[in-house]
Formats: structure tokens, C-alpha cells, sequence
């Protein structure tokens, strides 16, 4: 009997030991978030959503925080939750951006075809 409690409190150290040890910090998860904020950058989303940005920043400082504290897990389930968010904003700039684009286009055809009309009179 002594032996078997021996054997299964060894046991559960062996496995709790081997479950921290596996613990690693979510690098990939935060360089996707950074690469996400990068493409956002790029498609002007501080235009459109300047609010959302900031807030995902914030959020980022946060994951470095849980890094801090060892906390992993949450750390990777929040950045990868910030990607997602930051893509988002990311996908609605390119929209406004190509809506706006898809505008000035009409306005100019518009005006072409105005100038049609002037000279076909």
C-alpha cells in the first residue's frame, strides 16, 4: 500500500513537472499579432478606426504582462483574439479605402460623361 502512494504522489510530480515544463511563452502568437498590426498600418485602419487600434495595442501591453506572470495560456488565447481583431480592422480600412476609391471613380465618370453630352449638343 505505502508503495502504490509512493508510485502515484512521484507520479503526479512527474506529470505536474513535465505539464510546466512544456509551458512556453506564445511568441508566434504575439509576432502574428505584431505582423497583423503592421498590415493594418499599412491599410490606414488609425483612419477609420483609431479607437480599435489603440485599444489592441493596449491589449498587446497586456500580453506581455501574462508573459510576465507566467500565465501562458491566457496570454496565447489573447493574442491570438487581438489578431483576429486587429485583421478585422485591417479588412474594413481596405474596404473604405476601395469604397472611397470606387467613389472618386464614378464622380469621374460622371464628369466624363457630362462633357460627352456638352459636346455631342
Amino acid at each position: 500500500m505505502r508503495k502504490k502512494v509512493s508510485f502515484c504522489i512521484i507520479l503526479t510530480f512527474v506529470v505536474f513537472i513535465s505539464g510546466c515544463a512544456d509551458k512556453k511563452p506564445p511568441l508566434e502568437s504575439i509576432a502574428d499579432v505584431k505582423m497583423a498590426l503592421i498590415k493594418a498600418d499599412e491599410a490606414n485602419a488609425i483612419k477609420y478606426s483609431p479607437t480599435e487600434l489603440e485599444l489592441a495595442k493596449q491589449k498587446l501591453k497586456k500580453v506581455d504582462k501574462l508573459i510576465e506572470e507566467g500565465k501562458y495560456d491566457e496570454a496565447k488565447f489573447l493574442a491570438q483574439k487581438i489578431a483576429v481583431d486587429v485583421r478585422l480592422l485591417e479588412k474594413r480600412a481596405l474596404n473604405q479605402e476601395l469604397s472611397t476609391q470606387i467613389e472618386t471613380l464614378n464622380k469621374q465618370i460622371d464628369a466624363v460623361k457630362k462633357e460627352v453630352i456638352k459636346i455631342e449638343d
